[in-house]
């Protein structure tokens, strides 16, 4: 994710350094025909500008290169990613980081004091997950999960435990958990707690 996100901004850069110039070109000849010079190094440099794109765009794809793909993987088994780091950040999460409903990329990198970037990297890549909010929500999940589950809370009102988990209203979390569990929280809550099911 961050290698394709540097790759955008080296070509937007590269196009608009691109187009900055042929602006140049065009004030400097003030509507007179380019010479034939002029014509074919324009020419040229469309072709290479898009085939760089083309390059980039398809280095990107690892599917593309199934031995470069390959040795990569080889790679991450021998050379284990940053487990310090990954280590570092579980650690924070599980002492309850994720209960702060205002927890981003930006926040958790300054508790870490590591840059936003390697946090990203290190979700990603070292703990598999697809982006940071799948990441914070799983921890949120679980335990509401359990506190659903658990007949000493049966009493406490599912926003009320969504609220204290983290999430910050009550439509994300139904989404999330829906998407987690299959279910309703309150359909959950029944099924674990033997209870009749008043609402959905």
């Amino acid at each position: 994710m961050e290698t394709r996100r540097r790759s955008r901004i080296i070509i937007v850069l590269t196009i608009g350094l691109y187009m900055l110039l042929v602006a140049v070109a065009e004030l400097t000849l003030s509507g007179q025909p380019p010479p034939h010079t002029v014509a074919l190094l324009n020419a040229t440099g469309i072709l290479f500008l898009i085939a760089g794109i083309a390059v980039v765009m398809t280095s990107l794809n690892r599917e593309f290169y199934p031995a470069h793909a390959a040795h990569d993987n080889q790679d991450k088994t021998v050379k284990s990613f940053d487990t310090e780091l990954t280590d570092k950040i579980v650690a924070t999460m599980e002492a309850g980081a994720y209960r702060d409903e205002s927890l981003n990329l930006a926040v958790l990198s300054g508790t870490l004091g590591v840059p936003e970037y390697q946090l990203r990297r290190a979700i990603n890549q070292g703990l598999g997950y697809r982006n940071f909010n799948s990441f914070v929500n799983e921890y949120r999940l679980k335990e509401v999960g359990m506190a659903l589950a658990d007949p000493t809370k049966a009493r406490l009102p599912i926003l009320t435990l969504a609220l204290s988990a983290g999430f910050s209203s009550i439509s994300p979390f139904n989404r999330a958990f829906k998407a987690e569990f299959g279910t309703t929280p309150s359909r959950y809550r029944a099924s674990h707690n033997g209870q009749p099911l008043k609402n959905s």
